[in-house]
């Protein structure tokens, strides 16, 4: 779940009290939303650098072990005691969740039966690793500039290219259903016909989706990108074009388009595993065009995990992978910005295409997604390479025509984007070719059948029934207007002869609406098509974050003087207060001959008149978490110490 998905469903109470945080109130002022403000790279710089120094480090911990997959306190807990020395005590990590929670960086839900479930929003684990835990690039060696490299593999196109190719199959045919809720298998081949990212290609990225042992995995993803895209609707029939979301993805550069796909796949596919997503998330941030070791992913994740990443990436189109000195490299081809960087009202630098007099149309890299989608529509693709090269031919216009595209709207096109008017050789063609089409169409019509020729002669005879101008065929058929079978099937009624009741066949969007939309009731929470591993969205999201003193229970019911400074107690009011930190899982401040230090009490035994404590010291050099027995003497002077709740 991202940050606008978590945020939109926050109760008002907690969304209150984070847009109250200092951090973030100026911009609520300025009337900026919640999701794009604690979202933002600026946020997360100006909170990493007023927060505690405990809470840094605890989101460190969560995003080094979970990433974006949900957690529960005591799988937390158990991380951090694992650390060598244990980082945090119990009480820190429950004080360190809440404020987290109270400025917007953890979420929490809350099962059916209560457990409670924390999370960090997929599309902000980047955001935390380019700051907690980033990678240092680590270079080939002098003089290894240009590793080797496979000669035989084949080009690849940017993923916003694969994928309009792709999707343009769907809106030539849409992807039907089958009886079995399965998709049409030839409609699944022509999908995945211009497609070069081939099924075994994506087996290192785990990820399950409806009909598997069928479907080819790169039609998963075809599909599953496209629905999350909005360019594609699921309809109770067919998966088609939706064209509102097409007409947006279009307004999107080449560049942009790569960076939103870039996006689904971290949340979508990534983030199911941490060690992966951290691996992703530090690829976007590597410098463009450098050829770079593997190994610099050592400190996030396996190499395995990281190479399966760029295995992914290279099928993408933005990753050249190779080898030096016997070591995996690789470089990134494509930058990634981040979706605010973006300028929505800015349009995309579109460059032009050239329409030579044979007709073949030149496609340079800059032409934009817009031009790319009417060049498929109206005209036929021969090359989809570093130049697409695409051809005028008298099927293409036959097509064009179908697509909604006369012969001056084409021609318009073709001169606003080659930015010159067509060749005299192209216009006589067009001229030519749109000429001989649409001179002959089908219209919907109805075959109405009588048994003899007599009753075919009765009813030409009825003035109303000609006046829906039947068309007689034979001596005893009629081609009539499907618009008027209503009219008609009450006078044949009238007349004696009632129609014997047919089985009607749904034309292919009969449950859709006029315009293809998705049936009523059909919507889905999860609109892309692979299954997400962790349904965040099943669950309600948790109505509070507890106060200090519910992280502490009963502390309204001791002395202030316990949490405020060591002091020397009799030795039964010590023994309550190192019971008491017990309980709080929290550490004791203890003064002994004027030394300050830290004790974290696990357990307390009684001797005789007196008791002894077992735990541990904080900040002792050697053997840190060695558990020492201390007596009730030597915590002559003591106090509770408590972490502070952040809550500015």
């Amino acid at each position: 779940m991202n940050v606008r998905q978590s945020v939109a469903r926050l109760p008002e109470s907690i969304a209150g009290l984070i847009a109250a945080s200092a951090a973030v109130r100026p911009q609520i002022e300025r009337g900026e939303p919640l999701n794009r403000i604690i979202g933002s790279s600026e946020w997360a710089d100006r909170w990493q650098s007023g927060a505690e120094p405990k809470t840094v480090g605890l989101l460190a911990t969560i995003v080094a072990s979970f990433a974006a997959v949900p957690f529960g306190l005591e799988q937390l807990v158990n991380v951090c005691e694992a650390g060598s020395p244990a980082q945090y005590t119990g009480s820190e990590i429950r004080v360190g969740l809440a404020s987290l929670r109270l400025h917007g960086i953890v979420f929490a839900v809350r099962k059916a039966w209560g457990d409670q479930l924390f999370y960090i929003p997929t599309d902000m684990v980047p955001s935390w690793q380019r700051r907690l835990l980033p990678v240092q690039s680590i270079r080939l060696p002098a003089g290894e500039s240009r590793p080797l490299t496979d000669p035989d593999k084949r080009f690849r196109l940017p993923l916003s290219l694969e994928m309009l190719l792709s999707w343009q199959c769907v809106a030539d045919q849409p992807i039907a259903f089958t009886a079995k809720r399965t998709l049409h298998r030839k409609s699944v081949a022509k999908l995945i016909a211009p497609m070069r990212i081939a099924s075994q290609e994506l087996e290192t990225i785990g990820f399950a989706y409806p009909d598997a042992e069928h479907l080819p995995r790169q039609a998963a993803l075809a599909i599953d990108l496209g629905l999350s895209a909005g360019v594609l609707v699921r309809t109770e029939r067919d998966i088609r074009i939706d064209e509102r979301g097409l007409s947006e993805w279009l307004a999107l550069s080449v560049q942009q388009a790569d960076a939103r796909l870039h996006e689904f796949l971290l949340e979508r596919y990534a983030a199911a595993d941490p060690q992966m997503h951290l691996a992703a998330s530090a690829v976007a941030t590597l410098q463009v065009g450098v050829w770079l070791e593997t190994r610099l992913f050592e400190t996030v994740a396996p190499e395995a995990k990281a190479d399966a990443w760029l295995r992914l990436l290279e099928c993408c189109g933005w990753v050249e992978r190779g080898s030096a000195a016997g070591r995996p490299a690789f470089r990134m081809l494509n930058e990634f910005p981040a979706r605010e960087a973006e300028k929505p009202d800015a349009e995309p630098n579109e460059g032009t295409f050239i329409v030579q007099p044979d007709g073949e149309i030149i496609v340079p890299p800059d032409v934009g997604l817009a031009a790319r989608w009417t060049l498929g529509r109206t005209t036929e693709r021969v090359a989809a390479d570093a130049l697409f090269v695409y051809r005028l031919t008298r099927d293409a216009c036959a097509k064009a025509i179908d697509a909604g595209y006369s012969r001056q709207t084409l021609i318009d096109f073709l001169e606003r984007g080659s930015g010159e008017s067509l060749p005299s050789q192209v216009a006589d063609a067009l001229n030519d070719w749109y000429a001989r089409l649409g001179r002959t169409k089908f219209e919907d019509a109805l075959l109405l059948r009588t048994d003899s020729p007599a009753i075919a002669k009765l009813l030409l005879d009825d003035p109303e029934l000609v006046a829906h101008k039947p068309e007689l065929v034979g001596d005893r058929d009629f081609i009539v207007d499907a618009g008027a079978r209503k009219a008609i099937e009450a006078r044949l009624s009238k007349l004696g002869y009632p129609p014997a009741a047919a089985k009607r066949h749904k034309p292919p969007n009969a449950d859709a609406g006029e315009d293809g939309d998705v049936a009523a009731g059909s919507e889905h929470k999860e609109p892309g098509w692979i299954y997400r591993p962790f349904a965040l969205g099943y669950y309600e999201a948790d109505p509070s974050i507890p106060a200090f003193e519910d992280l502490f229970p009963g502390m309204l019911d001791i002395p202030s003087a316990w949490v405020k400074e060591p002091r020397a107690y009799h030795a039964s009011t010590r023994e309550s207060l190192v019971q008491r930190a017990i309980s709080w899982q929290t550490s004791l401040l203890v003064r002994r001959e004027g030394v300050t230090k830290l004790f974290v009490p696990r357990a307390l035994e009684r001797q005789g008149d007196g008791f002894r404590a077992i735990g541990h010291w904080r900040g002792e050099a050697d053997e840190p978490q060695k558990l020492v027995e201390v007596s009730a003497c030597d915590l002559a002077e003591l106090m509770i110490n408590l972490p502070s709740l952040d809550v500015t």
